[in-house]
């Protein structure tokens, strides 16, 4: 069984969803801290002048970053009102916008302030619109113990992955021979990005998967 483990990040590009594709299993990492400066609270999308970030007010606990499974945004902060009319701004006269923006509008308006509940929910429907049917789970579920690359074999023995897939930046610091000491394989996942056409000229990718969702529509999964 192949397996990924990854802190469910927020409005995610194509490159994830190309990845949970390809796994059997994807857990979703809610025992460890949020990485206030990665995508577990914040995305990209397009603009006419370029692109910008939408970023999630995540609340530190104890001037410390939460655990996942704990984090909550700041409703103190206008971010959910910031959040859709940015979106509906840059792709409000995009082809198939109007398929979607009912789940969105109301997404915004009534999702629970839990940092895991916004991801998760917003991976669920996109993976459903690209026709991504791989299953998911917490790592919470699991009691997981050790840390770091110790944390991640044990919750693939837990579920008796054979694979773990990891994105190509953990090669800076995994130690694959933990996992080789259980007999489970390392894969790193690449990702050749494909081009497409976005409502503003000037191709840039990278994008949240929204912007491929409302630009291409039901096709959106082939192109992944």
């Amino acid at each position: 069984m192949r397996v990924a483990i990854v802190q469910p990040p927020y409005l995610p590009w194509l490159g994830y969803f190309d990845m949970l594709s390809k796994v059997d299993r994807m857990i979703f990492l809610d025992t460890v801290r949020v990485n206030l400066r990665s995508f577990q609270r914040r995305n990209r999308i397009r603009t006419p002048t370029g692109w910008t970030w939408l970023t999630l007010p995540v609340l530190k606990q104890e001037g410390k970053s939460p655990i996942f499974r704990n984090a909550r945004v700041n409703d103190s902060i206008a971010w959910r009102e910031q959040h859709w009319r940015a979106i509906e701004s840059s792709y409000g006269r995009t082809p198939h916008f109007m398929e979607h923006r009912d789940f969105f509008e109301r997404f915004y308006r009534e999702i629970p302030a839990s940092l895991l509940d916004i991801n998760v929910t917003l991976i669920e429907y996109l993976a459903k619109q690209f026709r991504v049917g791989t299953k998911t789970g917490y790592a919470s579920e699991l009691e997981p113990k050790g840390t770091k690359t110790a944390l991640l074999v044990d919750i693939c023995k837990k579920i008796r992955a054979s694979t773990y897939i990891s994105g190509p930046t953990a090669k800076a610091y995994l130690k694959p021979e933990l996992f080789e000491q259980e007999r489970i394989a390392v894969e790193f996942h690449e990702y050749a990005h494909p081009v497409y056409t976005q409502r503003f000229p000037g191709f840039i990718p990278r994008m949240s998967s929204i912007d491929l969702l409302f630009n291409i529509g039901a096709a959106a999964g082939e192109i992944i």
